[in-house]
């Protein structure tokens, strides 16, 4: 009989390895996505000032406060998920958000 208790050090390397690189492209992907309005800036005050007559400093005043607004999500929903993760269980809410995200991308 054989007395491994588990996989081999070389499969446990490789593991940690993907997981590690996935965790950077996933987080470069949401800082990217987090940062769109700042990069379309210029586009949204010259496609948006001639059309509705604002000034430069209403045109930053609304684009701060869209900036603002597009950021709460990120505040309230970790404490949120952070309950739901201690009540329901990771697998469960690893479901209903994946549910989420798919429906989120069949709707827009």
């Amino acid at each position: 009989m054989s007395n491994s208790a588990g996989p081999s050090p070389g499969a446990s390397r490789f593991a940690r390895w993907a997981i590690l690189l996935l965790t950077c492209g996933g987080l470069f992907g949401q800082f990217f996505a987090f940062d769109i309005p700042s990069a379309l800036n210029e586009q949204m005050k010259q496609l948006l000032m001639k059309p509705t007559g604002i000034t430069e400093q209403e045109f930053a005043y609304y684009f701060s406060l869209l900036y603002s607004v597009y950021s709460i999500p990120n505040v309230i929903l970790p404490l949120v998920l952070g309950i739901a993760v201690d009540r329901c269980g990771c697998r469960a809410l690893i479901v209903l958000l994946g549910l989420s995200v798919v429906l989120g991308h069949l709707l827009f």
